[in-house]
């Protein structure tokens, strides 16, 4: 799950009128075209109280060209019996609370991504201002939640060396000697991933990342545009689990591991939504405080 928060012009067809209407058309003529992918609000529910309302979603993405198969552990994948005007479908669940302009959004790698619900909101209405911006809300905790880690399996840093500056040099660079051989090779971008491997679990050695990390988080400071990449792979102990965080511009994200497919290994709708509802409690603080 993702959090977003809707901007709207002072002239736009404010986004819960937008979607009220959506839901009084008929599934047929909900769909829409976005970025050559048909994207469609298949579920929408209005819930909640007067002062306090909301709409849980769930939009598709059709597609009809080519699709998975049907897989069976002791016999060969095989294809779905479907009708000529079927297809494959890929969904996505969303939670919006037009109070506080905030849209809960699950991750679904294949279903429709938050940019293509944000068009299917703006074009939906020919010639009526719809416009819309989803802007993700970034998780404030990263930093303290990096110090805590004692044990990194792995980090990554990407530099935009032609960003980097005689000051940034001056004050001192991570990954100093790299970014100076990229430099002579004339590069522009230089990636560097550092790993133990799999099967290997001793962990690299802490005081070189947090040294690095010390840099980064200086040099993020001075010269944002100098970092493209900056992502840690680390855990507070044996017993905790590994966390794969992005020092830069880390989303708010909640995983839930508890869902449970269906006879046609799908997650039921009211499952998803109901996942949304919880990352909606967990984030009243984040909800209440970008207001």
């Amino acid at each position: 799950m993702q959090l977003y928060k809707a901007q709207q012009p002072d002239q736009a067809i404010p986004l819960e009128q937008v979607i009220e209407r959506i839901s009084g058309d008929k599934i047929e003529d909900r769909l829409r075209v976005v970025a050559d992918k048909e994207i469609r609000l298949d579920d929408v529910t209005k819930g909640g109280t007067e002062a306090d309302p909301y709409w849980v979603m769930d939009f598709s993405r059709l597609r009809f060209d080519h699709g998975p198969g049907k897989a069976h552990r002791m016999k060969k994948t095989e294809g779905f019996p479907l009708k000529k005007d079927e297809g494959f479908g890929e969904q996505t669940a969303a939670l919006y609370l037009p109070k506080t302009g905030h849209l809960i959004v699950q991750y679904n790698h294949f279903g429709p991504r938050v940019a293509s619900i944000e068009n299917y909101f703006n074009i939906y209405f020919e010639g009526e201002n719809c416009a819309c911006d989803f802007q993700v809300i970034y998780d404030k905790s990263v930093e303290q939640r990096l110090l805590k880690k004692e044990h990194f399996s792995s980090f990554t840093v990407g530099m935009a060396i032609s960003k980097v500056t005689a000051a940034d040099r001056e004050n001192g660079l991570p990954l100093e000697e790299a970014i100076t051989a990229a430099g002579q090779a004339g590069a522009n971008n230089m990636e560097v991933r550092f790993s133990m491997g799999p099967g290997q679990h001793d962990g690299l050695e802490t005081g070189f990342v947090k040294s690095a990390l010390d840099g980064l988080n200086q040099l993020l400071g001075r010269n944002k545009e100098a970092v493209r990449k900056a992502e840690f792979a680390g855990k507070e102990d044996n017993e905790s689990r590994m966390e794969i965080i992005n020092l830069i511009k880390p989303t708010l994200t909640v995983d839930f591991t508890d869902l449970e497919s269906g006879e046609d290994r799908r997650y039921p709708v009211a499952d998803r939504w109901d996942r949304l509802h919880r990352a909606r409690a967990g984030w009243s603080e984040q909800i209440k405080n970008t207001t």
